[in-house]
């Protein structure tokens, strides 16, 4: 597709001989919020680490802008893709330090912050409403305020395409939205893996469904969080409705406490 910025070609990757991924092949075009969704176990992580260049396909190909990522340089892939993962448990660095890390793809080895960078990151902390925490220690921050750090440098970096790995996870429900409504002010092309079927709908453009391994089905909200869908693959009782806000699905789910 000549309007794709990410084409993922018959990807498998396995680990001493276990299949963990199958035959995946989805296209992504340029601006589109797309999301992985699938019960746990489903692949997800491990498809998101492949697109990033982390483990390398067993078979298949992944090429971004119609060049094999494998034919290019570690570098060279992280000025192109941004990378927000959960935050880790412990990062003993301030936060305007975390935020530059995100200028080193850029940086020639050994090569200092000058005053250029520094307003870059105090630009990305602005769009993330944190620039009073800039000399905070980052251990210190809520794990939401951790999250919209992690996104300020993935600000910085630049890359054209950003992989979220759960970022909502552990969050309450004021963060989660909060979050993916930054993300997807940003104007940039995002692949990001969801729990929340909800959340998935409200926020995404696209939707690939993974199951055991295989994309099981793809394509919009609606087209993918079907009833009969949703209640095979996450064994749930199902209700689907229109959300009244955005007209996309909502799911009730039903719990079985009724007496």
């Amino acid at each position: 597709m000549s309007d794709s910025i990410l084409n993922v070609e018959d990807l498998c990757w396995s680990v001493k001989d276990k299949n963990i991924l199958k035959s995946i092949s989805f296209n992504v075009k340029k601006g589109q919020f797309v999301g992985v969704i699938g019960s746990n176990g489903s692949g997800k992580t491990s498809l998101l680490r492949n697109l990033y260049r982390y483990n390398k396909p067993s078979t298949g190909r992944i090429l971004l802008s119609g060049e094999d990522i494998w034919r290019q340089s570690a570098t060279a892939i992280a000025k192109q893709i941004s990378v927000v993962q959960q935050a880790p448990a412990s990062l003993p660095y301030l936060v305007r330090d975390v935020v530059n890390m995100g200028l080193t793809p850029h940086k020639a080895l050994f090569e200092g912050s000058n005053n250029h960078d520094r307003e870059q990151v105090h630009q990305a902390l602005g769009q993330v409403d944190l620039e009073q925490f800039a000399n905070n220690a980052f251990d210190t921050l809520s794990g939401g305020e951790q999250q919209r750090v992690l996104i300020a440098r993935a600000i910085v970096q630049r890359g054209q395409l950003l992989i979220m790995d759960e970022p909502t996870n552990h969050l309450d429900i004021h963060y989660q939205i909060d979050i993916l409504k930054r993300v997807k002010q940003l104007g940039r092309t995002v692949i990001v893996s969801l729990h929340d079927l909800n959340m998935a709908s409200a926020f995404c453009d696209h939707l690939i469904l993974l199951h055991r391994g295989e994309i099981y089905c793809q394509g919009t909200p609606s087209q993918v969080l079907k009833q009969e869908i949703i209640s095979k693959i996450y064994d749930v009782d199902v209700t689907v409705i229109t959300h009244p806000d955005h007209d996309k699905p909502h799911l009730l789910f039903r719990y079985g406490t009724s007496q």
